[in-house]
């Protein structure tokens, strides 16, 4: 399976190339000048940069998470490398996390050392100078930062773009030190390994992490591995059990320990996805080739169905940002397929007037001057006017969430001291829950308030910009000798009743906005709660509470709402904005098209207006129009062919 990274490599490369064939397309349309607007209301230069990065590292980061001695060296070394290739101890040492990937050296990269190598032996060696060096540090009192050191191999399979985060052992630190290095390399995985030795039962380290972060971790990227089955039963009782009699202790400590495991992270039993195996039998099999270790370590089974569910997880990963790119593609052709259409208007417009008497030029040049006059008033109030403001609504829910979490906290949460501190962390989850409940119903009506006050913008400047093309067009009719093509009304949005609705791109018709936009969004910011109470609440809470009674006895409330609020808003602003862009990019479509029509319309009126110069000047108008249409057709074309 491991294999399958290498296909994979491959199609993010092949994608990476197409963001940069849109980019540089981009770069060439806009040093042309064809296309004003193009970056007005979405930013298409800074989202492909972002595809790019993307699309740059298909990398599948794995972390492993242990108590110290449970065998996670020889699991590695098993699962990656199929030989001894990491020695034990590399992860005991305190607040550091260990990067391992590939690189064509042997290399140490942390914050006091930065050196290559020529052997696994000398990188070895400096990877022991570091551990003393922090734990001399530790055992000084001296203040330890959390570090991520990066250790490069020369290996071929972390070369088919495997990335390790090897953390320290659950013992090497007490649970407020470790909690956020643990969440830290997390939080940077496709997959999460919790290596448990099966012989010894869930220690106090183990305990901790499972009751405070396990839950918190997406299923999908959640793997148990119940490490050491060939010792759960003594040397001394082995040779006097049969076979039937060694696989029900083993099915019997398994039991045990996935309660135990549901019980501390309240997750049903049959959610708790887990394996079976000896790392170390698998070693030796790999090692010596003995297919009868392998057989017996049942870690050949585990990894197929690991790579294979880390592999799909990344496709599908892949895929989503493979409509995303599309869906980005499409919308730049829609503003370069009304340019085109624009230029071809005033390529019919031009070829008309050439052969038209200018008897009333003079009058004719007033009526333009005027109307281009007008249009030009009317850009800078459009951009003022028609932009959807996602800060502002992340700015009211802080308020939202601060005045509810201060109101529950003062109501139900009296003075205590802070030895009460644990006690009294499920009271407050509950309150700070409620007081996030409590926050929907105003939420939901800033989301409404703010989409609706969006689409009636677009709707009243759409239908100021029609009173005013009717205007031109009135004066334009009384030229019928000239044949002046009129310009066309805006039916961007139309309203029934108080209802807006918008022109839907992918069939000829219209849709409800406020309810498609409003339901769209709420759904989303409803996944993120729903995501929020099953696990990060937890960890939020606990935090703030022990950062916060730590250093003061006094009752602390809205101390403990400001920097609750902050917490849950700031893993919004990371987690939620991101997937609110997509349905955020939709209504800046709109800004787009409202931006460019006075533009479009202004350009129009000028063409028109300088080819009244003369017949001469109108031919070397109509050619100009004609090489940029054509220029137009080759961009389009091109990222067609993407």
């Amino acid at each position: 399976m491991i294999n399958n990274l290498e296909r994979l490599k491959k199609e993010y490369n092949e994608y990476e190339n197409k963001a940069i064939a849109l980019s540089n397309i981009l770069k060439d349309v806009e040093n042309s000048g064809l296309v004003e607007s193009l970056n007005k209301g979405q930013n298409f230069n800074e989202d492909i940069k972002g595809f790019i990065e993307k699309f740059k590292s298909p990398n599948v980061v794995v972390s492993v998470v242990a108590e110290v001695s449970n065998g996670k060296s020889t699991f590695l070394n098993s699962l990656i490398f199929k030989n001894n290739v990491l020695h034990s101890g590399l992860g005991a040492v305190t607040a550091t996390i260990f990067k391992i990937k590939y690189d064509e050296s042997y290399s140490f990269n942390s914050s006091y050392l930065k050196q290559k190598f020529y052997s696994i032996e000398e990188l070895q060696v400096a990877v022991k100078q570091y551990n003393e060096k922090i734990r001399e540090k530790v055992d000084n009192d001296e203040k330890v930062e959390i570090e991520e050191v990066t250790i490069t191999l020369p290996d071929e399979n972390l070369k088919q773009g495997i990335v390790l985060y090897d953390t320290p052992g659950f013992g090497a630190l007490d649970e407020a030190q470790i909690l956020p290095i643990l969440k830290q390399a997390v939080s940077k995985s496709d997959a999460v390994i919790m290596l448990l030795d099966i012989s010894q039962g869930l220690k106090k380290g183990e305990k901790e992490f499972v009751k405070n972060v396990l839950k918190s971790i997406p299923a999908k990227k959640r793997y148990i591995v119940l490490n050491k089955m060939d010792s759960v039963v003594d040397e001394d009782d082995f040779d006097l059990m049969d076979e039937k009699e060694i696989k029900q202790q083993i099915e019997k400590v398994t039991n045990d320990t996935l309660n135990e495991l549901s019980k501390l992270s309240n997750i049903d039993k049959k959610e708790i996805r887990h394996y079976k195996v000896s790392a170390k039998k698998a070693l030796v099999g790999y090692v010596k080739n003995k297919e009868e270790a392998l057989k017996e370590s049942n870690f050949i089974e585990f990894e197929n169905d690991f790579w294979h569910k880390v592999i799909s997880e990344k496709e599908e990963v892949f895929n989503e940002r493979i409509d995303s790119f599309n869906e980005l593609k499409n919308n730049v052709l829609i503003i370069l397929n009304k340019q085109q259409v624009e230029i071809e208007k005033t390529l019919e417009t031009l070829n008309a007037m050439k052969e038209a008497l200018l008897t009333q030029r003079a009058d004719l040049e007033a009526v333009l001057n005027n109307s281009i006059n007008k249009f030009n008033q009317y850009k800078t109030r459009v951009l003022s006017t028609t932009e959807f403001d996602i800060d502002r609504i992340f700015r009211e829910m802080e308020k939202i969430f601060y005045i509810n979490i201060v109101e529950n906290l003062e109501s139900n949460i009296s003075l205590f001291d802070k030895a009460k501190f644990w006690a009294l962390q499920e009271k407050y989850e509950k309150e700070i829950e409620s007081a996030m409940k409590k926050s929907e119903s105003k939420i939901k009506s800033i989301i409404n308030n703010s989409v609706n006050s969006f689409l009636e913008n677009i709707y009243n400047v759409q239908e100021e910009l029609n009173q005013t093309i009717e205007e031109v067009n009135t004066k334009l009719k009384s030229f019928d000798n000239l044949n002046i093509s009129l310009i066309d009304k805006l039916d961007i949005v139309n309203k029934k009743g108080d209802r807006i609705n918008i022109k839907n791109l992918n069939f000829n018709g219209y849709i409800d906005a406020p309810d498609y936009f409003n339901q769209t969004i709420w759904s989303i910011v409803a996944a993120e709660y729903a995501f929020i109470f099953l696990g990060p609440l937890g960890l939020i809470v606990g935090s703030v509470l022990a950062y916060l009674f730590s250093r003061n006895k006094e009752n602390q409330n809205e101390k403990i709402a400001r920097e609750i609020t902050n917490e849950i808003m700031d893993k919004m602003d990371y987690e939620l904005k991101p997937k609110l862009k997509e349905v955020i990019n939709k209504l800046r479509v709109l800004s787009i098209e409202i931006v460019s029509a006075p533009q479009n319309i202004e350009t129009r009126l000028k063409e028109v207006l300088r080819s009244l110069e003369s017949p001469e000047e109108k031919e070397k108008e109509i050619q100009k129009n004609q090489r940029n249409l054509d220029t137009l057709k080759s961009y389009v074309s091109q990222i067609n062919n993407i």
